[in-house]
């Protein structure tokens, strides 16, 4: 009894460490996760495009490629910015992210290379979920009858429509007690949806599955991945509809599950302390679009003559202070990121303060030359009428007049 105990626990032990038993996979010069981001890549509101964008950890290659919404654009995208060679593809990205495709669309030579460096080449692949993603819930050609579909941890038969909706959402239900990605997040706070209902292939792990509030949810995986020894690839199933589903993007930890579906697929150690974390990717967030306002404010000042040298100065000095809490972060010093960007921020203020008053003082000589203009032809204005009006003495008075016929 006591060593099944122990063959349990050891056993345990190996699924939730195991990624940690490969390296990350990451850019060996910036330490950054290489994301090539195909289907949906859109940098818009209630898409995961503009928290990749932000994430320091993560470089974005977006491929945007959804045609049911873009239509001949996403073919001209797909022939445009995919890789071209093999090699190429290897070399450049860790991750690829597939969402919002059909599985025909995709070339047949760059499916070949995904599931090639999945298997052996140490790359990783995400599959998130759409009504086009796994088994395509009976809507769309199955991922099953092409290459990627091999990779896939997942087996998906069709449920019949899109069962996205309230009446269709579940909650994340961990599996794996500890596990790093699920650890310490409050997953009963949000609702999620999704098209699939796959089960899990043999031999794939089980990270968590649907809460089963309705019977369609009942037993099924939510997250699903598999691993290669042989190169240490990793393939995740993500069986969440992460596009337009605003009650997660209402959600406060919505960022950080999002860019942590990443890092784990990656291998990257995916933070313990998700309060930290969430702070300073809400600090991140407010550097970036602080930095937004500020240059906005500088392209209006700039059209009316502003002098905005100092301010752009002491921008890059505030980029170079960024640039080194994005380091920090990188090599997973938390605390010494959220100290810098704490003193970016308060000095990001201030100069938005002081584009403001550039803006002021450039407008204000508009201001005085449009009083001026007033004043003066209203002036002019009340001279000529004083002198058509009261000063009419100056003119000689019309006598009597009177009509006649003409003889």
């Amino acid at each position: 009894m006591q060593r099944t105990s122990i063959v349990i626990l050891i056993s345990l032990l190996l699924i939730a460490g195991s990624s940690v038993l490969a390296a990350p996979r990451v850019d060996p010069a910036t330490g950054k996760i290489r994301l090539l981001h195909v289907g949906k890549a859109w940098y818009q509101g209630n898409a995961p495009g503009p928290i990749f964008v932000q994430d320091p950890k993560i470089s974005w290659d977006p491929v945007p490629a959804h045609v049911w919404s873009m239509g001949q654009d996403a073919f001209r995208n797909l022939r445009l910015y995919l890789p071209r060679s093999k090699q190429s593809f290897f070399d450049s990205y860790d991750v690829v992210v597939i969402d919002g495709m059909e599985a025909l669309h995709l070339r047949a030579d760059f499916q070949n290379w995904l599931v090639e460096g999945v298997e052996t080449k140490g790359m990783n692949f995400v599959m998130a979920d759409d009504s086009s993603s796994f088994g395509t819930s009976g809507s769309h050609t199955s991922w099953y009858v092409v290459p990627i579909g091999g990779i896939l941890p997942v087996m998906d038969e069709p449920v019949g429509g899109s069962p996205y909706g309230e009446e269709h959402a579940f909650h994340l239900v961990p599996q794996i007690p500890g596990h790093e990605f699920t650890r310490n997040v409050p997953w009963e706070e949000v609702w999620m949806s999704a098209a699939n209902r796959p089960w899990a292939k043999a031999g794939s792990t089980v990270v968590a599955r649907m809460s089963g509030e309705i019977a369609l949810n009942r037993n099924k995986v939510q997250m699903v991945y598999w691993d290669y020894p042989e190169g240490d690839g990793r393939s995740v199933a993500w069986i969440h509809r992460w596009v337009g589903n605003r009650e997660f993007w209402r959600w406060r930890y919505h960022a950080d599950v999002v860019a942590h579906v990443i890092y784990y697929t990656a291998r990257v150690p995916i933070p313990e302390d998700l309060v930290l974390i969430h702070r300073i990717r809400g600090m991140i967030g407010d550097y970036f679009y602080n930095r937004i306002y500020v240059i906005s404010t500088m392209e209006f000042a700039d059209r009316f003559g502003a002098n905005l040298r100092p301010i752009e100065m002491k921008l890059d000095e505030l980029d170079d202070q960024k640039q080194e809490a994005d380091l920090h972060f990188i090599d997973q010093d938390y605390e010494a990121a959220g100290a810098a960007l704490d003193s970016a921020l308060l000095e990001l203020e201030e100069l938005i303060k002081e584009a403001i008053e550039a803006k002021d003082r450039a407008m204000l000589w508009i201001f005085v030359i449009e009083w001026l203009v007033v004043s003066g032809t209203s002036m002019i204005a009340g001279v000529l009428l004083w002198a058509l009006m009261v000063k009419r003495k100056l003119y000689r008075e019309v006598g009597e007049t009177k009509l006649r016929m003409k003889e």
